[in-house]
């Protein structure tokens, strides 16, 4: 958005300091990738890596020349311990050259870090362009609007930033481009070159302000965020809260004009939040607001919002004239644009005082389009010119336009009726180009080009007459706009526009209004004959076209000043008169919410349909309100203005079709007048355009009010009129009978310039669902003119057109697909598109405007088809094996009068009078016999691709935003409403490296830029599980590729100014689409019983009907076919599907026939026929989560078949004998069970208390009594440690931040694998002695008791791991003393030692996290308790308390046998012997408990050696093998504690293969690439329990303790940090940094660096 202001426009005062004292500080990131635009950082990227290359290259060469040096030299032999040395660096060498090779390329543009600090009067900002720390060379920066200061991020990068700090310096915003659009926009309109004023834009005396609004994340796409606050700069303080602090201030700035060459489609015009605060910005801030049209061109309707949808916004419409196309495009003259004949000069160009002038070569270029003289913005100077102009150097607007509507030009109207092209201006230019773009100046073309233009005209204008008020100037630049598309803007002409036209008032009847629209009442038809003024000319239709593609015409600059100077006196100027249309059929109006608009309120007539709107005469009311734009809309003065409104008003319609009062007088509260439009004779096909106008009534003496003579200010012409009320028609083309419809057309002879458009509007049948559309060039004598100009030096002539095919549908932002052709002479184009049935259909043909020749497109053929779904859905829910029946059926009406209508486009009353034949039904080009039925083909296709997972919010969040930044006018508090969501990707998502294509979507807040009633789009962010955010959206939600496994979180902000509407949304769920990897085809049925049974027998059962595009199948009019669809096969579908998604897709039932066939379109893409939507929810059987399933075992079958036989042999008396003594025996075995279950019960009663009493007796100590009383209150987790469950499998899981996943609680105690006591079974109490049975309950009681503490100690070991750093000796003190009494029980229970041992690891471990996440910079929820921890490091004391994790460690491995356990491994197991199989599975949970003490206590043990490697050396790493002197003598002070390192994994070793995951094997993933790795899921060692990190991390410890950097490095190139999980994430990362250091790779480890630091901004939070 570009703001221009009065130049020298004083800043307003820096105001008071905010809360924070002076001398406060902030640090943060910025990444050049999320900044830069595109192409910039692409090209940094490439640049860097360049550089990179280079010192890549010599520490390659160097290591290949020492790799081939030792290689050379010969190894000692034996295996002593120079050979060992001698092999440690052979493999050294080969893996820093290994690494080399493999080497990615820096994947990051840029990472600055950014300071800001509170200077006691201002926040300063300093960015650390430098990338090194050094910050002398860096500007220190304030609010741009306190001293307009900007800094530039370097030579390299060329690009410039300014900085804003809000929120008491919390948030700090640098502002840079978005992409070079913003800088051509401002070069257009205020370039200014001092020296060089051949190159000055518009106004180049004019101050511009930036203010950004698209985001650079979405390569430069508006925002809600960026359009309100952009807004909210432009309105004056004023209508702000006076409490608001005053450095707030600092951000107001103060404009006379705003341009925004910004816009996208709607299908609300002039509604929603930013219409409204643009109204806000026109109305009550006085700034003239203009807006680019769009480029959505050429079709009717087309316009963006809110450049020609919003009343408060001037929308711009694009022209070009033959100097720009010549000049600036390099174009040949010949045949381009025809201008007047006087215009040109002998050569055949333009004379050279119009439009751009060419440089030639490398030299600079005018700017803009704008002709010479040029007006300078200096007040005095363009005050003289513009008063200077006179009427000898005009050229008579009656001439010829020098230009015409570029093709790509959105044209008017509104569907609301409003005309919606404001003016035009040249849509083309050569301006200033961003540096950062490596060049000065760029060609670009648009609306967004016009629109400056525009705007720096109004400045110039403003500038010669400030003061204006906006109703004023605008309805003086309409008013005063030439007709002619002019190739300047300072041109003095007279005459012309549509004030030109215009009578005065006196005049009455016969008025001619806006560039010739108006008729008078002798017009005759368009056929010749008299039509009591109903009918249209040829020359009407060019009027109409330009009317809606040009609106008022072009902006004169001279003719704008005259009439301001000749309308000075009149107060009625500065009025603003607000129309609105209804009709008096509409019985209700309901009004908008914050919306001044009705609904059932239009701002114009507007009709399209067919049927009785286009036949006969229609009664409108209009609505007219009053306010004066000189003052604000709510002020007093302006209510007392209004009030005292009095003004009789002339009443003058344009066209003899609408009719409207003579006068109406206006009163403070508005009026009403009817209008009646009668559109029936009106020629078919075509568009017809008129107006009302509204004249300053003459008074009662004669003359016209206000009017001025000739004389004054140069303005020669009639006064024009306050107000119009623009009334637009299009009347398609029908055929009597059915519905209307027309089912073939056929125009004729259709004539193009460069340019030009030929419009032609139908009436599809209402069953239609496409539409085949054929031009046909003719010959080259009906093409071009003549057969020599088939070829132009042997080269076959050609003219590119374009086909727009435009309907409105309400609800939907108008438009249609837009196709280009090149045709050549004989040449045929066809296309097919979709259709609606029953809506008028806009078949706009236009010629490229620089396509050069006219041309005669022979014919345009047009055939309407298609099926209709009359019933059924295709919607298929979960489990089911086949769709309802879906019914087809042809419904085209066929033969009769509904035959082919055909149209000589050559002869305008031939056109008319066989379109109206054919409305009557009075002719047709064939008799009914000649019209044979079209068939309608089937082509039934239906694909699903996507899947569709709903999420529901997991935080929900409402804050008030800060007042600085999001104040809205009157003080009006901005909220803002958090939603996040989480979702996972399984690992099969990424099995085969194809990233999955996410994007999440909220239903019905999307696709409304601009007529939203919240504000937000919504804003999404992507994070990854690292806190990375991988993508940003918003308004048109993309695609992001995810190809990593792991959880993502969805963050979506929407804002409004009231909380109580967000509240309502906090439960919205986010549907997230996944696209498929290939489309899934659906089969298609007769039935749905041969679905069903084609799903279950998975193929080869009958039923299966092929309607395929493929096959011709046809349906005669009035026939149908029914069919059903299948479910897609299971082996097809992804497995990373749930239960509850939704698949998705399309369906088309149409194929496009040909007299010989299926055409290509329809057997291959079937591109451009309507489609239905077809989805099928995911059952629980079909998705990829596993579900219980009871298999059958052949072998059991095959016993139990054998055992059934026998039995059934047996003899009935023998049964029943059997029977009869199984009886007894239950009741027998039942009466025992129930005097046990007593006696048990008693028995257990009295041992509990007598054992309760010998405990107090016994004074024990009164940890064992708490250890009771836990034990009591954790009862329901004893409970559920069921002994008898246990099938003795124990899985061990080395997790820093949690307890075992498998030990104490989930299995009984062990003792070397022995099973804890078991409880007593149910009836053994009865079959024993009353003693024996004592004995049992007690035992069972003490195992019970026991297990409930291990259940407890589990407890303490898992809140430890979650609970803050500090707190971890209390944790161990607790653990201590409840483990204490269960040792002395029980002293050799390895499932409490090994608690002991996961407790003291996890502390000491999150410990080495906490000072790895201080390293990077991040933030840690252990940061609390690393104050005092680097303080006990300062003073020589050990951080972690590593012996006491190796003293654990020990107690563990001690109480194992470790020579039994090696000893039963080397048996083998009888399979068939159960006890055998049971002391395996005890011997597995002690092998693995063993394991996991031995890793542990060799991860401690490479911790204590680090530490003593840096005490001694100054690095954890040590001296490199490969260094010149080798070992350096300093590090042999570390040489027992290395040893140490070196035994505890040879002991670990012994049992396990302790391996680093394979090094990398090609490039890596630009997900990784930044610490050097690549996804690795799968581990590559068997330590149990042990991730991939951990023991990669071990690895790599022990090789960089052994002085091999590059080794070490390559254990950790495996990973990719996505797949590191816990603690080992930092730890892994800063390894990465110390090992690169080692080995003296500077650019990788600043890579490497910069990468984490985007890569993991927030990985210290999750731990």
């Amino acid at each position: 958005m570009l703001a221009l202001a009065a130049a020298g426009a004083a800043a307003p005062a820096d105001g008071s300091a905010p809360a924070a004292g002076a001398g406060e500080w902030r640090l943060g990131v910025a990444s050049a990738a999320r900044l830069f635009p595109k192409p910039l950082a692409t090209r940094i990227r490439t640049e860097r890596a360049v550089g990179w290359a280079t010192v890549h290259r010599e520490k390659l060469t160097d290591v290949s020349r020492r790799k081939t040096a030792h290689a050379a030299k010969a190894g000692p032999s034996g295996g002593g311990a120079d050979a060992k040395a001698h092999k440690l660096l052979t493999e050294e060498l080969a893996a820093a050259e290994e690494l080399l090779t493999q080497a990615d390329r820096p994947t990051s543009a840029a990472v600055y870090d950014v300071l800001a600090f509170w200077d006691g009067a201002h926040w300063r900002v300093v960015v650390d362009t430098s990338e090194v720390g050094d910050l002398s060379a860096c500007s220190v920066l304030e609010n741009y609007r306190v001293a307009q200061r900007y800094a530039s991020f370097g030579e390299r990068e060329r690009i410039h930033f300014g900085v804003n700090v809000y929120d008491e310096g919390n948030v700090v915003s640098l502002v840079v481009e978005s992409g070079y659009h913003g800088t051509h926009v401002a070069g257009i309109a205020a370039g200014n070159y001092p020296d060089a004023p051949e190159r000055n834009g518009v106004a180049p005396g004019a101050q511009v302000v930036s203010l950004k609004i698209g985001d650079s994340r979405m390569g430069g796409m508006e925002t809600h965020q960026g359009l309100v606050r952009a807004l909210n700069h432009l309105l004056p303080a004023s209508l702000e809260d006076p409490s608001t602090p005053p450095h707030a201030a600092q951000h107001k700035v103060t404009a006379q004009v705003a341009n925004m060459s910004f816009g996208e489609p709607t299908a609300f015009p002039n509604e929603g939040r930013i219409v409204q605060l643009l109204t806000a910005l026109a109305r009550e801030a006085g700034v003239l607001f203009l807006a680019s049209a769009g480029n959505a061109g050429p079709g009717l309707s087309t316009l963006g919002s809110p450049g020609g949808t919003t009343d408060a916004v001037i929308g711009v419409g694009a022209y070009v004239t033959p100097g720009l196309a010549t000049q600036a495009y390099s174009l040949l003259p010949d045949g381009l644009v025809h201008p007047s004949p006087g215009a040109m000069s002998a050569d055949g160009y333009p004379p050279a005082g119009e439009g751009l002038v060419s440089g030639g070569g490398a030299s600079d270029t005018p700017t803009t389009a704008p002709a010479s003289p040029r007006v300078k913005a200096e007040p005095s100077a363009t005050a003289a010119a513009a008063s200077a102009a006179s009427a000898s150097d005009v050229v008579a607007d009656g001439d010829a336009p020098l230009g015409v509507p570029y093709t790509f030009t959105a044209r008017g109207p509104c569907p609301d009726g409003s005309l919606g092209v404001s003016i035009s201006a040249p849509g083309g230019a050569v301006a200033s180009s961003s540096s950062w773009m490596l060049r000065k100046k760029m060609l670009l073309n648009g609306t967004s080009m016009s629109c400056p233009s525009a705007a720096g005209a109004f400045a110039v204008t403003l500038s010669a007459r400030p003061n204006t008020s906006v109703a004023r100037l605008r309805r003086a630049i309409e008013n005063g706009a030439s007709a002619g598309l002019r190739p300047a803007f300072f041109e003095a002409a007279a005459g012309g526009g549509r004030a030109s036209a215009a009578p005065a008032a006196a005049n009455g009847a016969g008025a001619t209004v806006g560039n010739g629209v108006g008729r008078s009442d002798a017009a005759a038809s368009s056929s010749g004959t008299s039509t009591s003024g109903h009918g249209d000319s040829d020359d009407a239709l060019t009027a109409d076209e330009l009317a809606l593609s040009i609106g008022h015409g072009s902006l004169s600059v001279p003719r704008t000043v005259a009439y301001l100077d000749a309308y000075a006196d009149c107060p009625e100027e500065d009025w603003r008169f607000a129309v609105s249309v209804t009709s008096p059929s509409s019985k209700t109006v309901i009004r908008a919410r914050g919306s001044s608009r009705e609904f059932g309120r239009c701002r114009g007539v507007y009709m399209r349909g067919g049927g009785a709107e286009c036949r006969t005469a229609r009664k409108w009311v209009v609505h007219l309100d009053v306010v004066n734009d000189a003052l604000p809309d709510r002020s007093v003065a302006a209510a007392q203005m209004v009030s005292e409104v009095e003004l009789d008003v002339s009443l003058v319609a344009s066209a003899p079709w609408i009719s409207a009062p003579a006068g109406v007088r206006l009163y403070g509260g508005g009026r009403l007048f009817p209008i009646t439009v009668d559109p029936s004779g009106l020629t078919p096909g075509k568009v017809h355009y008129g107006e009302v106008a509204g004249y300053v009534a003459p008074p009662a003496g004669g003359g016209a009010r206000g009017a001025a003579s000739p004389a004054a200010g140069g303005w020669a012409a009639p006064r024009g009129p306050l107000f119009r009320v623009p009334v637009t028609v299009v009347k398609p083309l029908m055929q009597a009978g059915g519905d209307g419809g027309v089912c073939s057309l056929e125009v004729e002879h259709l004539s193009l310039t460069p340019g030009g458009v030929v419009r032609t509007f139908v009436l599809p049948p209402g069953a239609a669902t496409f539409a085949r559309v054929q031009l046909s060039a003719g010959t080259a004598e009906e093409f071009l003119g003549s057969a020599a100009a088939a070829t132009v030096d042997g080269v076959v002539a050609t003219r590119t057109v374009q086909l727009h095919a435009v309907q409105v549908v309400g609800g939907k932002a108008p438009g249609g697909p837009r196709q280009v052709f090149s045709l050549s002479p004989d040449g045929v184009a066809s296309t097919i598109m979709p259709v609606r049935g029953g809506v008028t259909l806009e078949l706009a043909l236009a010629q490229l405007w620089s396509s050069a020749g006219a041309c005669t497109v022979r014919r345009l053929e047009v055939t309407f088809s298609g099926l209709s779904l009359e019933s059924g859905s295709s919607s298929m829910g979960a489990g089911a094996v086949a769709s309802s029946m879906l019914v087809l059926a042809n419904r085209l009406p066929q033969g009769g009068s509904a035959c082919r209508v055909s149209l000589d486009a050559s002869n305008p009353s031939a056109y008319a009078a066989a379109a109206e034949a054919a409305e009557r039904g009075t002719t047709c080009l064939a008799t009914a016999a000649e019209a044979p039925p079209v068939l309608a083909g089937v082509g039934v296709r239906a694909t699903l691709c996507l899947a569709t997972r709903v999420l529901p919010p997991s935080l929900a969040v409402i804050t008030a935003l800060p007042r600085d930044r999001d104040l809205l006018p009157d003080a009006r508090c901005l909220y803002q409403l958090e939603l996040e969501y989480s979702f996972s990707l399984s690992s099969s998502d990424s099995s085969s490296n194809t990233a999955v294509q996410v994007s999440p979507r909220f239903s019905g807040l999307h696709d409304a830029p601009y007529n939203a009633e919240i504000e937000g789009g919504p804003y999404i962010l992507v994070f990854d599980a690292n806190g990375k955010c991988v993508h940003t959206t918003d308004i048109y939600p993309s695609y992001v590729g995810l190809s990593v496994k792991g959880t993502y979180t969805i963050r979506a902000f929407v804002r409004h100014e009231r909380a109580s509407i967000l509240q309502a949304l906090t439960d919205m769920c986010v549907t997230l689409r996944m696209k498929l990897g290939s489309s899934l085809t659906l089969d298609t049925y007769r039935t749905r019983h041969a679905a069903a049974l084609a799903f279950v027998a998975n193929g080869g059962v009958g039923g299966k009907v092929s309607i395929s595009p493929s096959a011709r199948v046809t349906l005669a009019p009035g026939a149908t076919m029914s069919f059903c669809l299948g479910p897609p096969k299971k082996s097809a579908l992804p497995k990373w599907l749930e239960t509850g998604d939704k698949l998705s897709g399309t369906m088309t039932i149409d194929r496009v026939l040909a007299p010989d066939g299926p055409t290509k379109a329809g057997t291959t893409s079937q591109t451009g026929l309507a489609t239905y939507g077809v989805s099928w929810v995911v059952s629980p059987t079909m998705s990829g989560e596993k579900t219980a399933k009871t298999e059958r075992s052949p072998g059991k079958a095959s016993d139990k078949a054998g055992a059934n036989k026998a039995h059934a042999n047996k003899g009935k008396a023998v049964k029943a004998d059997a029977d009869k003594a199984d009886a007894d025996k239950a009741d027998a075995v039942k009466a025992d069970a129930v005097k046990a279950d007593a006696v048990k019960a008693d028995a257990v009663k009295a041992d509990t208390v007598k054992a309760d009493a010998d405990k107090a007796d016994a004074g024990k100590a009164d940890a064992d009594k708490a250890d009771a009383d836990k034990a009591d209150a954790d009862k329901a987790d004893a409970d559920k440690a069921d002994p008898s469950a246990n099938d003795g499998k124990v899985k061990v899981s080395v997790k820093d931040d949690a307890a075992p996943v498998a030990s104490a609680a989930d299995q009984p105690s062990t003792v070397d694998g022995a099973p804890a006591t078991e409880a007593p079974k149910e009836g053994v109490a009865a079959s024993g002695a009353d003693g024996n049975d004592k004995d049992k309950v007690s035992s069972w009681v003490t195992s019970q008791m026991a297990d409930a503490r291990v259940s407890l100690l589990k407890k303490i070991v898992k809140d430890a791991a979650s609970a803050d750093l500090s707190d971890a000796p209390t944790h161990v003190a607790r653990f201590v003393a409840v483990a204490a009494p269960h040792l002395e029980e029980k002293a050799d229970d390895t499932v409490v030692l090994l608690l002991r041992l996961q407790l003291e690891d996890s502390v000491a471990q999150r410990r080495v996290a906490a000072v790895a996440a201080a390293a990077l910079g991040v933030s840690s929820p252990d940061a609390a308790a690393l104050a005092p921890l680097a303080e006990a490091a300062a003073g020589g004391g050990d951080l972690p308390d590593w012996a006491a994790v190796i003293a654990a460690a020990d107690a563990v491995v001690v109480k194992i046998d470790a020579r039994a356990l090696a000893a039963h491994f080397g048996m083998h197991v009888n399979t068939e012997d159960e006890e055998a199989v049971a002391e395996n599975k005890r011997r597995e949970t002690t092998k693995a408990t063993l394991i996991e003490a031995l890793f542990r206590k060799a991860r401690a043990a490479a911790a204590v050696a680090t530490a003593s490697m840096v005490a001694a050396v100054g690095s954890s790493v040590a001296p490199p093998l490969f260094a010149e002197g080798g070992d350096a003598p300093s590090a042999a002070a570390a040489a027992n504690d290395v040893a140490a390192v070196e035994a505890a994994i040879a002991a670990l070793s012994a049992w396990t293969a302790v391996t680093s995951p394979p090094p990398v094997l090609g490039p890596t993933s630009s997900s990784s690439s930044a610490t050097g790795g690549v996804a690795c899921d799968k581990p590559h060692a068997s330590v149990s329990g042990a991730s991939v990190a951990e023991v990669a991390l071990l690895v790599s410890a022990r090789e960089r303790l052994r002085g091999r950097p590059a080794v070490a490095l390559r254990a950790l190139s495996g990973l990719a940090p996505p797949s590191v999980g816990g603690r080992a994430l930092a730890a892994t990362v800063v390894e990465r940094f110390a090992l690169l250091s080692a080995l003296g790779w500077t650019a990788a480890e600043a890579d490497a660096r910069a990468g984490a630091a985007l890569a993991f901004p927030k990985y210290g939070e999750c731990y």
